[in-house]
């Protein structure tokens, strides 16, 4: 998820909508790829015709943490299903249970973007499904944003112990944060909870900072 600064001139718009949870949401497309705005940030992007995407989701095709072959993930915050469509790819028998709190983002995924048809779909609150699961998962995702606000449910310390039960023993959980001058003490403070309920904390930036940023957050146990 990044934020939108300039509007595109050679951009079209695919679909426009508001939704109550999640606000304004738009699809435009340009030289075949198509990219879902929420509130004025790019919540996902279609892959390139070389399975990239030239933004922080490509970090994805390579989780240098993961000791074995994934069978199992976790991701909340479905979006356009960039996450997934990447996953499938490199692990392409994975099971993947999807979390998405708003059901007009799952229909508009489905309909407008190109998500693996076999992905276990929940509509439900992230921290909620957390909290009350059984499952056990190789991989978990964390990408809980509407717009530019990141679910405050789910940086709790409850929260992240909930998370570290039903993350693997030679799992991983990695979270996207967003990265400014203005958020930077609530993140570290972010980073120092996750310490307290992971054994292994590592950040991954970009090489080329602009004033707000992404940064793949990965705990292991």
């Amino acid at each position: 998820m990044t934020k939108e600064l300039v509007t595109n001139l050679f951009e079209n718009t695919v679909f426009e909508t508001t939704s109550p949870l999640s606000g304004h949401i738009k699809i435009v497309e340009s030289s075949g790829i198509r990219r879902l705005i929420v509130q004025g940030y790019t919540q996902s992007k279609s892959l390139d015709k070389n399975g990239l995407t030239q933004g922080y989701w490509d970090g994805f095709r390579k989780i240098e943490l993961l000791e074995t072959v994934p069978k199992k993930a976790l991701i909340l915050g479905l979006g356009a299903g960039t996450i997934p469509v990447i996953w499938k790819e490199v692990f392409p028998d994975l099971k993947i249970d999807i979390v998405e709190i708003d059901p007009t983002i799952a229909e508009i995924a489905k309909k407008y973007f190109e998500v693996p048809k076999d992905l276990n779909i929940y509509i439900s609150d992230g921290a909620k499904f957390v909290s009350e699961t059984s499952n056990v998962y190789d991989l978990v995702v964390v990408d809980v944003y509407t717009g530019g606000k990141f679910d405050k449910d789910c940086e709790t310390e409850e929260f992240l112990q909930n998370l570290a039960k039903i993350t693997a023993a030679q799992g991983v959980a990695i979270f996207n944060r967003i990265y400014s001058l203005n958020e930077k003490n609530d993140q570290n403070l972010f980073v120092n909870k996750l310490r307290k309920c992971f054994k292994s904390v590592t950040l991954r930036k970009p090489q080329h900072k602009t004033p707000s940023f992404n940064v793949i957050i990965s705990a292991t146990k």
